[in-house]
């Protein structure tokens, strides 16, 4: 019996054939916009080449060995290969690591596992988690890190974190940033640089919820209509089968997922963290 794909595991390839189809790009990230830029669909390549660009800028240049956690696409694996990183890429998607090893050095090991069941003897001089820490479980995953590190080594985290509000808001995705603070420091790590990039991360919501409501809401409505019309019996029995995944498609036509919504109830942050006993 096949192995059953996991939703988020789908929905990142699904971003994957839309962003190729449409920008001829691999990565899966969002984008980071500048003051002034201007924030249309056909800018979001230029804006994932500056994240890139950005996050390689907080890597530590003598980093040697290199685990990057989530690797998606391999984009930044290639950055860091190309900068004279040894790296390690580590994803469970099947499909995602195939892409990568497409354009990684042959030598460049990719592990198709999750962080949790990863298993290895060796330590590695930098552990990164770009877009994945909000996918492991957080104590498990930075119990292990400390493992993994070498004496001096560094944890880099660049990702979304929730904040704490009454409700959740209409935007998913994140550890609890107060409880990720809690945790990191009763584990003993220091961090070393913080850095907010919450403004820059949000137009990227703008121009997300702009394309769903103006372009993948009335596809989906139209396709809904033609199948009810055209076929009554089927179209019931496919919805009932599916409801939940449209529930939770459904949910991307709130037109409150945007950039305001992002800023209000999360923050995003590059973080390099070492451990006192590396």
């Amino acid at each position: 019996m096949a192995k059953r794909i996991k939703g988020k595991e789908y929905g990142l390839e699904f971003g994957l054939i839309v962003l190729n189809y449409l920008f001829k790009s691999k990565a899966l990230h969002y984008g980071y916009w500048e003051p002034g830029d201007e924030v249309h669909l056909f800018q979001f390549g230029r804006a994932q080449e500056k994240y890139t660009d950005v996050l390689m800028s907080h890597v530590p240049t003598d980093a040697h060995d290199v685990l990057d956690v989530g690797c998606g696409t391999g984009i930044v694996a290639q950055q860091l290969v190309a900068r004279g990183h040894n790296v390690e890429c580590l994803s469970p998607s099947a499909y995602l690591n195939e892409v990568a090893r497409t354009s990684l050095p042959a030598a460049t090991l990719v592990h198709q596992t999750t962080f949790e069941e990863f298993q290895t003897g060796k330590t590695y001089d930098l552990v990164m988690f770009v877009e994945s820490f909000q996918y492991v479980q957080m104590r498990e995953s930075l119990e292990k890190v400390t493992k993994l590190l070498r004496p001096g080594g560094r944890l880099l985290i660049c990702d979304v974190f929730r904040l704490d509000r009454p409700d959740r808001g209409p935007i998913g995705g994140g550890r609890y940033y107060s409880e990720f603070l809690k945790l990191r420091d009763a584990l003993g790590f220091r961090c070393v640089k913080d850095v907010d990039i919450t403004a820059n991360i949000a137009p990227t919501f703008d121009l997300v919820c702009d394309v769903s409501l103006n372009l993948f809401k009335p596809l989906y409505e139209n396709f809904v209509r033609v199948m009810k019309a055209n076929h009554p019996a089927a179209s019931k029995a496919v919805m009932w089968t599916f409801r939940k995944n449209l529930q939770k498609m459904q949910k991307h036509f709130n037109p409150r997922r945007n950039a305001q919504s992002f800023i209000e109830y999360k923050t995003y942050r590059i973080q390099v963290l070492t451990h006192d006993a590396g």
